[in-house]
């Protein structure tokens, strides 16, 4: 891989020190002179082809095979293996991947960023993405998925050079997701459900069972959120403002089916039909 600085405006005094970071395999990378700076990579292909080249965005770990656009990066990754590099910038940066030729050629707009550490070896990360899978398969075990879910978003972002590690956080992100989203689905018909017949027993048995995943998927040491543990919260925080408006309405009368039925067509966007009851209530 061949690197080269583009020193910003014609003229302009600007510069790219590199030196050795200790006795640890890596570089430390500083720019100075005034903005913009824009940092070239040309990456040699290897024997299959380009190289991947891959990124961590708000904190979410992406690889492409291709050509690519990406902002907000504070990490790339180029390579695999033995031959993994990677670029960490003190700014969140804006990275543009392109074919050339066999190769590739990577472009980053450094933007507010001044330094950069360049990493060639990560045996000690190896062995921390290991405890950290570790981690994550316990906690999914024990149906602490909101820490699972948290383990494996961690590892993503700061060891996604593991490829069958990588791989696995990917597809168990998907599977502790699709769980959640399906739980809350199920919980909410049941909410729409109790809205329309006016049921109090319903709304108390999808507040228990509201409360059931978002106590799940609730991270534990500080460990971030999720958006189902979000999510759940938030249906959980709907439940009881129906649940209370409908004890308040029930104190004189019963529910109001029409009433019930018109909010219910209102919720689920079929809002002629709530109209058309209006005019005739």
């Amino acid at each position: 891989m061949r690197a080269t600085l583009d020193r910003g405006p014609a003229g302009a005094e600007s510069g790219l020190d590199v030196q050795r970071a200790g006795d640890a395999p890596e570089l430390a990378l500083a720019l100075s002179g005034p903005a913009p700076h824009q940092l070239v990579l040309d990456v040699a292909p290897n024997t299959d082809g380009p190289r991947r080249v891959a990124v961590v965005a708000d904190g979410s770990y992406r690889a492409f095979k291709s050509e690519f656009e990406a902002t907000d990066v504070t990490q790339v990754l180029i390579g695999r293996g033995l031959e993994l590099v990677r670029l960490e910038f003190d700014a969140p940066v804006s990275v543009r991947s392109s074919l050339d030729g066999a190769g590739t050629r990577v472009e980053v707009a450094l933007g507010n960023a001044t330094r950069a550490r360049a990493q060639l070896a990560f045996s000690s990360e190896r062995d921390a993405a290991v405890t950290l899978a570790s981690t994550a398969d316990m906690a999914q075990k024990a149906g602490r998925l909101g820490d699972a879910y948290a383990a494996w978003k961690e590892l993503l972002a700061n060891y996604g050079f593991e490829d069958d590690l990588v791989d696995r956080a990917e597809r168990e992100l998907g599977v502790i997701t699709t769980k959640g989203r399906e739980a809350l689905s199920e919980v909410e018909a049941d909410v729409e459900r109790a809205g329309f017949f006016g049921l109090p027993g319903i709304y108390d048995d999808c507040e228990r069972r509201a409360v059931v995943v978002r106590d799940r998927f609730a991270p534990t040491d500080d460990g971030g959120t999720n958006p189902i543990h979000s999510t759940a919260t938030e249906l959980l925080a709907r439940i009881r403002s129906e649940r209370a408006a409908l004890d308040v309405g029930g104190e004189d009368v019963g529910p109001d089916p029409a009433e019930a039925i018109r909010s219910y067509l209102e919720r689920t966007g079929l809002d002629d039909l709530a109209n058309r009851i209006q005019r005739q209530g």
